[in-house]
């Protein structure tokens, strides 16, 4: 006889396939199907979740709808009562901007321009003046000052076929000296009584229906003078002049000098 214990024909099986290549395809099928089963799961969750999403998605497209339909209608009803309604009261009042200031001639040459406008900002010669070659100022009401900046807009809206030739510039007070103008025949400029000296980048033709945007600096920041700059329509700034006394007891003011008949010039509305 043996000696010892027999193993049973079940543990021997067992004992056969730890290990065994049969074993390790079981258990990858089992963690397979496994898998495929938590997937399975998972979209079923997305699934539900997408299905919820969608009927609340339609439920609020709808009262959105029914919303918009809504204010459609009191649209159109506000829009057949609303004339009703505004024709009841007066017409607000609107903000208009004004030129800075108003054209004034001298009691010398009172009759040489005719002044117009709702604001006086245009002003026309009347006539050729006498003195052929001549042109003759006018002045605005603004007070130039030492310490401020001065800003403003001329539209030479008509020049005269045989004297067209302005001149734009300042004056002081009743158009004694200190003068500094610029011509719009070449924008050659001058200072007192000085002779005409060229533009530093040539001659430059201000046309009849050009707008001259001119800023008179007085607050002597960087300088005991001030300056005198001007553009033409949207072009850059040109200074001018950098010499403007500030020590002057009375004030400048604006200018412009026209000699031929109904030469006209309209002073802007500041923005």
């Amino acid at each position: 006889h043996l000696d010892g214990p027999q193993a049973s024909p079940t543990s021997q099986r067992a004992s056969l396939l730890n290990g065994s290549s049969l074993n390790q395809l079981i258990a990858k099928v089992q963690r397979s199907a496994e898998e495929r089963e938590a997937e399975l799961r998972r979209h079923l969750a997305e699934q539900k979740e997408t299905e919820e999403l969608l009927s609340r998605s339609r439920e609020e497209l709808s009262q959105l709808v029914s919303v918009f339909s809504e204010l459609r209608e009191l649209h159109a009803s506000a829009s057949d009562v609303l004339p009703d309604v505004l024709a009841l009261g007066p017409e607000r009042p609107r903000i208009r901007a004004k030129p800075p200031f108003s054209w004034q001639p001298s009691q010398e040459y009172d009759k040489e321009f005719e002044v117009s406008g709702e604001c006086s900002e245009i002003v026309t010669k009347v006539g050729d003046f006498e003195d052929q070659g001549w042109v003759i100022p006018v002045g605005g009401s603004w007070r130039l000052l030492r310490g401020g900046i001065y800003r403003w807009t001329i539209r030479i809206e008509r020049k005269c076929t045989n004297r067209p030739q302005l001149q734009l510039g300042i004056h002081g007070a009743n158009h004694s000296q200190p003068w500094r103008l610029v011509t719009t025949s070449r924008c050659s400029w001058s200072r007192d009584d000085e002779p005409w000296q060229d533009r530093p980048g040539g001659d430059r033709l201000i046309e009849e229906g050009s707008y001259v945007h001119v800023e008179v600096d007085m607050r002597g920041v960087n300088s005991k003078y001030g300056t005198f700059a001007m553009s033409i329509n949207d072009g850059p700034f040109e200074q001018f002049f950098e010499d403007i006394p500030l020590s002057q007891p009375y004030p400048l003011i604006p200018v412009v000098s026209m000699g031929g008949n109904q030469s006209r010039v309209r002073l802007c509305p500041n923005y």
